[in-house]
């Protein structure tokens, strides 16, 4: 085609589309454009077109961009829901929120802090003899012993489990199990998930334990574990918490429920070092047993693997009587101890028990000869609870025995406390609500003890009260029997000023000088000595907060039960001389015993980087003169050692303290006098040679903190009249408040 015929035509095809107003020519530049038209009516509405075809999904919620959501501190896991498919893989339902209740983002994209559980399935065994069965794991880890040489699969958290979220948003969740039920489980039985989970959040780590109980077969859960229970624990551990950390060092264990520890802790289990068995009943019972273990007592240890290291338990000091199995045993079912007792739980304690015949090396065959399974404790007329050996009456102590005699000592006043003046105690005594006549049949011990000034004791006096009347013994009837008056040896010192306090101790011994004491509670008075009136000394350790765990506080054979009249001779100026090794040396140290630093370094124990050794059983004599010092380096406080008001009265530890405190004596030194020493014979002669002070403040401070930098800050903040600046940076509101540092990790 040629280009003149193909401009003609491109022409003629423009003037058809062209706008019908416009008179284009083929050749030359375009004219403007004219002005718009009127605009025509609108045409008729055409007929609807046919359906279209359906659209691509919109975006659901779940796939929309999601914000940010704030939320708190803390974290609460409740599981709501279990399933198992047809390949044995169990699928637990469970929320996740803070601690108000906003729903968290599991891996902490939406919201602060993700979150990271840990979960275990075991399921509940039948019981022998009426007792409740024992846990069984379904999920293990490899757990390798202390010298690397030992590798087993322990009861442990599931492994290669699938957290996937359910709604965007809602803190829903499934967990599906790593591992798989075996075929044939037993669907009829109890099956209980346990989770331990936690949650940072602004530096701080907080935790939560979660059980979960089902029957896969379906139906109600009829078969329980309810022995021990958290609440009891917490008495004394206050919180419970093992694993993945330790009190001692700031961080507390992720697992606190005890319901979660018999999930993995029941009697196929041992210890991968050294083969012990971790079956709950045995390790707690030899754990609270610790140095009154027999095989501690012959010479062995208990220890077992935490982490990377054997830990020994040998130590292990129980506050109370061991006895008091219903201390702990306070489940739904904690009277089985009593009814159902067990060869390894009873073994655990008698550890040098046999209940095989021929017994092993080193232990003695039980009384009642070889047991070979548990029901026979029962059924051969020994261990029932009308038998001779009932478990429950051969676990009585004073404290708990509802058959004990009830001694009580009543001051009913003082007579003549002025300075140097001999005062006269009025008192009465009762058993069991009775007036006892102490002179017809005397008690076996009674004493009276006068401290002052009540301001902070210096100095204290413990007279015995000799039962009976004979000239010079200074105990009269003061009036009708069971009412008496006792007038001291000595009397107060001229120098005497302020109030003093004076207290008494005695008790009962119905079975002669070897069977049980029942010792009375200590009563305690103040009188005025200068003052206008009786001024009480300040209240400082509450009594019923150390029987929250001593159940029944008793020392010096239990003749002291209150610590209001402990601290009577447990004062500032109050140093262990009598007990401490009697060598022929020039210097001796003999440790303070007051009150504020004997209890502080007792319940320190293993943590103390000093130690402690005070008291000695038996002391030094002419042939041990070193006698036998009591090691409480050893104690292990089951608490954590932050939580200052888990002892103290209100807010009896925070500084200042009131006007009147006086130095501690924190040590004295003794010097033997022998002209002729022989460092390795017994000293006759001790003296002192000088003693170390600290001011109050800094001696309370430094029982716990006993690195020596810490007792030199204490003396280099002390001014030479005692005065201390502690308040300066300790004080309410500082930088280093006693308060915020002693605060409690969640």
């Amino acid at each position: 085609m040629k280009t003149g015929a193909f401009g003609k035509i491109g022409c003629f095809t423009l003037l058809l589309v062209g706008l019908a107003s416009a008179t284009m020519a083929c050749e030359g530049p375009p004219g403007p454009p004219g002005p718009a038209g009127v605009a025509g009516p609108p045409g008729e509405a055409g007929a609807p077109g046919p359906q279209g075809e359906a659209g691509s999904p919109g975006s659901s919620d779940a796939s929309a961009p999601r914000q940010h959501v704030t939320t708190g501190p803390g974290i609460h896991l409740a599981v709501t829901a279990t399933t198992i498919d047809k390949n044995g893989v169990v699928t637990v339902s469970f929320t996740v929120t803070d601690g108000a209740g906003v729903p968290l983002d599991y891996i902490g994209t939406y919201t602060d802090g993700p979150v990271q559980a840990s979960f275990v399935l075991s399921f509940l065994t039948q019981g022998d003899g009426g007792a409740p069965g024992e846990y069984v794991s379904y999920t293990h880890q490899p757990h390798t012993s202390v010298d690397g040489g030992t590798t087993a699969s322990m009861p442990d958290s599931d492994t290669g489990g699938t957290v996937t979220e359910v709604g965007a948003g809602q803190g829903t969740y499934t967990y599906a199990f790593g591992t798989k039920l075996p075929a044939g489980f037993d669907g009829t039985k109890t099956h209980t998930v346990g989770v331990w989970a936690t949650r940072v959040f602004g530096g701080q780590t907080y935790v939560v334990n979660t059980l979960y109980d089902f029957v896969p077969a379906g139906g109600s859960v009829s078969s329980t574990r309810d022995i021990v229970t958290t609440k009891a624990c917490n008495q004394c551990h206050n919180p419970l918490g093992y694993h993945e950390g330790t009190v001692l060092n700031g961080s507390l264990g992720e697992r606190r429920d005890v319901r979660l520890c018999t999930l993995c802790h029941s009697s196929p289990t041992v210890d991968v070092s050294n083969g012990a068995s971790l079956d709950l009943p045995v390790v707690a019972h030899k754990i609270h047993m610790g140095r009154n273990l027999p095989s501690v007592l012959a010479g062995g240890q208990y220890a077992l693997t935490e982490g990377t290291a054997l830990v020994d338990h040998s130590g292990a000091w129980y506050p109370g009587a061991v006895q008091n199995c219903q201390m702990c045993h306070q489940g739904s079912q904690g009277g089985t101890w009593a009814t159902a007792p067990s060869r390894a739980a009873c073994g655990a304690c008698h550890d040098l028990t046999s209940f095989v015949y021929p017994p092993p090396a080193g232990m003695t065959l039980h009384t009642g000869g070889q047991q070979t399974d548990d029901s026979s404790c029962l059924n051969t007329g020994c261990h029932g609870a009308s038998d001779r050996y009932s478990v429950a009456a051969v676990h009585l102590v004073p404290s708990t025995d509802p058959n004990a005699p009830q001694l009580a000592l009543t001051i009913n006043g003082v007579a003549a406390t002025g300075p140097g003046q001999t005062p006269v105690l009025h008192f009465s005594v009762t058993e069991n609500g009775q007036p006892l006549d102490i002179l017809g049949s005397p008690l076996p011990w009674l004493a009276v003890t006068i401290a002052g000034p009540t301001t902070d004791y210096a100095s204290a006096s413990t007279y015995t009260i000799e039962n009976g009347s004979s000239p010079g013994s200074g105990l009269v009837l003061d009036g009708a029997v069971g009412s008496y008056a006792y007038t001291f040896p000595a009397p107060l010192p001229a120098s005497a000023t302020g109030s003093y306090a004076v207290g008494m101790e005695g008790y009962l011994a119905p079975s002669g000088p070897s069977g049980a004491i029942y010792a009375a509670l200590n009563p305690v008075t103040y009188v005025a000595v200068t003052d206008p009136t009786a001024v009480a000394r300040r209240t400082v350790v509450d009594r019923g907060k150390c029987n929250s765990c001593h159940y029944d506080l008793l020392a010096h054979q239990g003749t002291r039960r209150s610590p209001e009249y402990c601290v009577l001779c447990h004062n500032p100026n109050a140093v262990d001389a009598d007990d401490a090794p009697r060598f022929e040396v020039p210097s001796t140290v003999a440790p303070s015993v007051n009150f504020k630093v004997l209890v502080h370094e007792l319940h320190r124990g293993s943590a103390l980087s000093q130690g402690y050794f005070v008291g000695a059983d038996p002391g030094p004599t002419p042939s041990n003169p070193a006698g036998t010092p009591v090691d409480f380096g050893k104690v292990r406080y089951p608490g954590d050692l932050r939580a200052c008001w888990a002892c103290h009265a209100s807010t009896s530890y925070l500084p200042p303290l009131p006007a009147g405190q006086i130095p501690t004596v924190t040590q004295e030194q003794l010097t033997c006098t022998d002209p002729s020493p022989n460092p390795t014979t017994y000293c006759t002669t001790q003296v002192d040679a000088g003693v170390a002070t600290l001011a109050p403040i800094g001696a309370a401070c430094t029982a716990c903190h006993d690195q020596p930098w810490n007792v030199t800050h204490a003396q280099v903040n002390a001014a030479p009249d005692g005065s201390e600046a502690c308040v300066t940076c300790h004080g309410a509101g500082q930088a280093w408040d006693v308060q915020a540092v002693h605060a409690l990790p969640p």
